[in-house]
């Protein structure tokens, strides 16, 4: 079998959205079927093909992310619409098209690659399932006597300071991107500063209801954007989720005020519960708790299909990690003594050295001058964006580790306020 994988170029529009649509019985002019075309037609080189004798029969599509890690940013690669068509499929084809596509991101550099499906297929190639983070907030609730209480009457807070009113692109879309900057400032887990652009103009703009903004004597202070479905689609899409928000540092309620807002008007159209893509922060825990019925901080995860991490170049994502370490070593309560250290996962392995306060990558040292630290990709990942401590990582280990490695671990890795929706 002769196949090679490339790039798509714009003649290849045909071959590849008949590949997606017979692979995922999509028809013409339906709503996926239109998004798929309307993506391939905005950058058809994020898509890649899988010719076997000339012929595309595998496609999928990648798009390119950068997200925080504390100060410092990592790349990370988003795997979907894998795909063959239907007579080609069951002949290893997928197989080869993932083993490309994973050399291929090495190639090109990239840190970290996510994707969603089946578990058994896509570990194979590397990919480990990972939980997906928000904030879940139920509309209905019960007292601690056990009586109900009413949403609409407990929610409407009709004595907050300032307006809130519909979003609107023209005139708030700069102080839309001040905030995102603001509050996502060094927060691991959420895309870069500068991630938000102002939208060129749209003479047939029309006010959303679920996009509004809080503002207090003609500044906008927080925005919250929330879409809806018809029905509750997944734990994770609800039939209102919440798909970003961010507030000015110094005006915290303002969130609190939109959070209630969003949640009577949900509770106006019939939904239960929603998701919301908001940070898992102990600082912002007080505001989802005093301005909502109650609220799950959630890491969502199943057993079959779902949400998938893999480290493709675990070197090069620890050495752009050397600043946010630094940092880290300098303002940690924990003490570190002097040591060389060799993390692995995933049978990649980085060395460390930590000498008078300075932490530097280095060659290969004698073995017997290094403490080997093997962590699985989930563990690390854990680490990684802050969710697990390194206390509950160190317990699931098969080996016990010297208390300096703990110690350097605990040091880099500190459970961080991590944002949810980039990484999962």
């Amino acid at each position: 079998m002769k196949t090679a994988l490339r790039s798509a170029t714009a003649t290849d529009e045909e071959a590849v959205i008949q590949v997606f649509s017979q692979a995922f019985n999509r028809e013409k002019g339906g709503q996926k079927y239109e998004r798929d075309l309307s993506v391939f037609k905005a950058n058809p080189a994020s898509h890649h093909v899988l010719e076997y004798n000339g012929k595309i029969i595998s496609a999928l599509h990648i798009s390119e992310h950068r997200i925080q890690i504390g100060c410092c940013v990592i790349t990370k690669a988003d795997v979907g619409e894998v795909s063959t068509l239907p007579e080609y499929q069951g002949k290893g084809f997928g197989t080869k098209l993932m083993k490309k596509i994973v050399n291929w991101m090495r190639q090109k550099g990239y840190h970290l690659s996510r994707l969603g499906g089946y578990v058994r297929f896509y570990r194979r190639f590397g990919w480990v399932p990972f939980p997906r983070g928000f904030v879940e907030f139920p509309i209905a609730g019960l007292t601690s006597r056990g009586t109900y209480t009413d949403p609409d009457e407990f929610l409407n807070l009709t004595n907050h300071s300032g307006e809130i009113r519909s979003y609107d692109p023209h005139a708030d879309s700069l102080a839309r991107h001040r905030l995102y900057d603001e509050f996502n400032l060094n927060r691991t887990g959420a895309r870069p500063q500068g991630s938000y652009s102002p939208p060129g103009e749209n003479p047939n703009w029309q006010p959303n209801p679920w996009q509004v903004v809080h503002e207090k004597q003609g500044e906008v202070h927080a925005y919250m954007f929330a879409q809806t479905a018809p029905a509750d689609l997944t734990r994770f899409e609800t039939r209102v989720t919440i798909q970003d928000a961010a507030i000015s540092t110094n005006s915290l309620d303002s969130l609190g005020y939109l959070l209630s807002h969003i949640l009577v008007a949900a509770h106006r159209y019939g939904a239960s519960t929603i998701s919301a893509r908001l940070p898992l922060d102990f600082c912002l825990y007080p505001i989802y708790r005093d301005y909502s019925l109650g609220f799950i901080p959630t890491l969502w995860q199943t057993t079959e299909s779902g949400n998938m991490l893999q480290i493709i170049d675990f070197s090069a994502l620890m050495k752009v990690l050397i600043p946010e370490f630094q940092n880290r070593l300098q303002n940690s309560v924990t003490s570190v003594e002097d040591g060389d250290w060799q993390i692995c996962v995933n049978e990649q392995e980085i060395y460390f050295r930590l000498r008078q306060g300075q932490l530097t990558c280095i060659d290969k040292p004698e073995p017997t001058d290094s403490v080997r630290i093997d962590l699985s990709q989930e563990l690390f990942c854990n680490l990684l964006l802050g969710l697990q401590s390194v206390c509950h990582v160190v317990r699931q280990l098969p080996v016990s580790l010297p208390r300096e490695s703990i110690a350097f671990l605990t040091a880099i890795f500190p459970p961080q306020p991590t944002a949810t929706g980039a990484w999962g």
